[in-house]
């Protein structure tokens, strides 16, 4: 018992909507398993990407006042710069605490 082409044609005709609604839902399967892969590798792009710019407005909103916190590190380190002790005033410091002179060689 072989199907043929008028009794295909036939059932068809007797029932439009049915067959539409598989012929439609046939097409869909077949698109969302085929486009399923873009969408995941478009959805990891958008992660990275959505990252990305959460970053980017982070480092926007923390550099507002970068130029006057920069101002005040480098007053600072001025002011502790001119308390330092160097070795060559460590010298000096010791030479005076002690009492002592330092030696002179003949000449």
């Amino acid at each position: 018992m072989t199907i043929t082409k008028e009794q295909i044609v036939a059932s068809i005709k007797k029932c439009p909507i049915g067959f539409g609604c598989g012929a439609l839902s046939l097409a869909l399967v077949v698109a969302i398993y085929f486009r399923a892969g873009p969408i995941s590798e478009a959805g990891d792009e958008m992660e990275k990407k959505s990252a990305e710019a959460q970053r980017l407005a982070l480092n926007l909103k923390n550099a507002v006042q970068l130029t006057e916190q920069f101002n005040t590190l480098s007053t600072a380190t001025r002011q502790i710069e001119s308390r330092l002790m160097r070795p060559c005033d460590l010298a000096k410091n010791q030479q005076i605490s002690t009492g002592s002179k330092p030696k002179q060689t003949p000449s």
